[in-house]
């Protein structure tokens, strides 16, 4: 139960360092192409 929660939370952590990693390059885009 305990391995399972904590296993849930490293596949949280993860998709949290993609999605950051993918949105990151996107907002910097949006910053050059803004000025």
């Amino acid at each position: 139960m305990f391995n399972e929660s904590r296993n849930a939370g490293e596949m949280v952590n993860e998709l949290l360092m993609v999605v950051i990693a993918a949105f990151f390059p996107l907002v910097f885009l949006l910053a050059i192409v803004g000025n």
